[in-house]
């Protein structure tokens, strides 16, 4: 299940924000809870994995193993945007 996180850093929050998406906890069933990544992300799946991300069909989230990682592929993904648009 995906909810929103105490956990998440505000930078964690403002980026994803400029992305279109959300941040928050996947909470595995028999687990931790784990930071998550909720939005239209199709077109970044392959980046997501290059940062230790991993799909959750049911949910529709990527989740990884700490926010550092996560906030690390948010940045990333922001940086090729706007690498992008200034070619």
């Amino acid at each position: 299940m995906f909810v929103p996180s105490t956990r998440a850093t505000d930078r964690a929050q403002r980026l994803a924000a400029q992305l279109g998406c959300a941040v928050g906890d996947f909470m595995e069933p028999y687990g931790l809870p784990k930071p998550a990544i909720l939005g239209s992300l199709s077109s970044v799946a392959i980046t997501l994995k290059e940062f230790g991300g991993r799909w959750d069909r049911t949910e529709r989230v990527y989740f990884f193993a700490n926010w550092a990682l996560l906030e690390a592929a948010l940045q990333h993904l922001l940086e090729q945007r706007e690498h992008s648009s200034s070619t």
